[in-house]
């Protein structure tokens, strides 16, 4: 799925591009870490063909992780990402996403004689589709009714903006906000039952990190 996306968006910057090929100007690795605060939802338990809906108060958690793209030759505020990453909205829910991503910066400061033709501070905004994998536990050994675990994988979205200044022509530090949006869906079988819960978690995500430009 993340390939199909990442192909898709490549076939989109060949058209605005006008080429067949479009000339790499810019790659960049980026890593960053941060805090995710999860908005407060309904959650949906169905267990013999009854359900119920009750609002969870989601945690705050420390988020981690990091992408690559690069930046094209004749449209330098446009480009093409991989972003990977995690955060915990629960002790219980690891969500990893995995997003293909289009982004846009505009470039500012430009010197050329000092090794900064692209700018060096850049506004940069970025969206695209993700694929969400979360993974669930349920304990209930205080009850006698031991534990399950599951593991959703669902398409969900990522949008962020930030700002990255470029400290050397090769190193960049930035500040981002990222939001993202995923309904996964688990079923635990619990003492023989099968029970299925269903929500939605809506991340805001505050990160600083490091860029690499080659």
């Amino acid at each position: 799925m993340v390939r199909l996306a990442v192909v898709t968006l490549a076939v989109v910057a060949m058209f605005l591009t006008g080429s067949a090929l479009p000339v790499f100007a810019e790659g960049f690795i980026d890593v960053y870490l941060g805090a995710a605060v999860t908005r407060d939802s309904d959650v949906k338990a169905t267990a013999l063909g009854v359900s119920e809906t009750g609002r969870v108060e989601w945690d705050r958690s420390f988020t981690a992780g990091g992408r690559f793209g690069f930046w094209f030759e004749s449209l330098d505020w446009l480009g093409l990402a991989l972003d990977a990453s995690f955060f915990k909205p629960d002790r219980d829910i690891t969500v990893i996403p995995v997003s293909a991503l289009a982004m846009l910066r505009l470039p500012l400061l430009r010197d050329t004689d000092k090794g900064f033709p692209h700018g060096r501070l850049q506004p940069y905004v970025a969206a695209g589709p993700g694929v969400f994998i979360s993974r669930a536990k349920a304990d209930f050994g205080d009850l006698g009714l031991g534990s399950d675990s599951d593991t959703s994988v669902d398409i969900g979205v990522d949008v962020r903006g930030g700002m990255a200044f470029l400290i050397t022509k090769n190193i960049a530090a930035f500040l981002e906000y990222r939001f993202t949006h995923v309904k996964p869906e688990f079923s635990f079988d619990v003492a023989g039952i099968k029970t299925k819960a269903e929500m939605t978690l809506d991340t805001h995500h505050v990160l600083g990190g490091i860029g690499f430009r080659f």
